[in-house]
């Protein structure tokens, strides 16, 4: 996990010395429920894994954030996706569990 979290954070500081608008979408809830798909595996990790919106605000503004520019959006994908209104992309990361 911690090497996962250095390379999305080295991404984040390298995009954001352009200060561009950043936009952060997360449930900030855990995995949701599990879906046939997904497998009995997955039952396990149900509310897990729990984002903190704190965490993140502390994060980008120790690398520099202008956190003027910084939209956290708590929610699920197809609730808040469509309040995003990013005319330019520079940085696109979709972990949607």
């Amino acid at each position: 996990m911690q090497r996962r979290y250095s390379r999305v954070t080295r991404s984040l500081r390298d995009t954001i010395s352009a200060q561009p608008d950043i936009w952060l979408l997360d449930s900030f809830q855990g995995m949701p429920e599990t879906t046939p798909e997904d497998g009995d595996a997955a039952k396990a990790h149900v509310g897990k894994v729990v984002g903190d919106p704190a965490r993140v605000q502390k994060v980008l503004g120790d690398v520099g954030a202008n956190m003027n520019r910084v939209h956290i959006v708590p929610g699920w994908f197809q609730d808040t996706f469509p309040s995003v209104s990013a005319s330019e992309v520079a940085l696109l990361n979709i972990d949607a569990d």
